[in-house]
């Protein structure tokens, strides 16, 4: 078995990849870090995709009340270009302090979306 560290900057990355949704079903991406409590015990980040009348793509965030959950609302994430943020968010700390971070792309084919993601903790 081989272990394969990912470092950007001062971050190591925790878990990257590229999902693409079930039509216009959200996007949930669980995590698992003994650092940020029990080893059983997970982080999450789930995308959900809107459109409105502004046609301006913008993102909302809400947190959910156990503090584990952050839900991406992303609007009008509707062009084949990726659209994403510009500079890392943070979406966590793990209980030594260690800033979470999260950077992602989004481009949309028909009525699915994919997401590419990358979540990183400082070192």
């Amino acid at each position: 078995m081989s272990l394969i560290d990912i470092k950007s900057g001062n971050h190591v990355v925790v878990a990257n990849g590229s999902v693409i949704s079930l039509g216009r079903t959200p996007i949930k991406i669980d995590f698992m870090t003994d650092e940020i409590g029990a080893p059983a015990e997970s982080l999450s980040v789930e995308f959900s995709f809107h459109e409105d009348e502004t046609k301006k793509p913008r993102q909302e965030t809400k947190v959910s009340a156990d503090n584990k959950t952050l839900q991406m609302m992303l609007y009008n994430f509707d062009s084949p270009v990726d659209t994403g943020n510009t500079a890392p968010l943070v979406i966590g700390q793990t209980n030594s302090g260690k800033q979470l971070n999260l950077n992602y792309r989004v481009r949309k084919l028909g009525d699915s979306w994919t997401l590419d993601y990358t979540i990183y903790r400082s070192l």
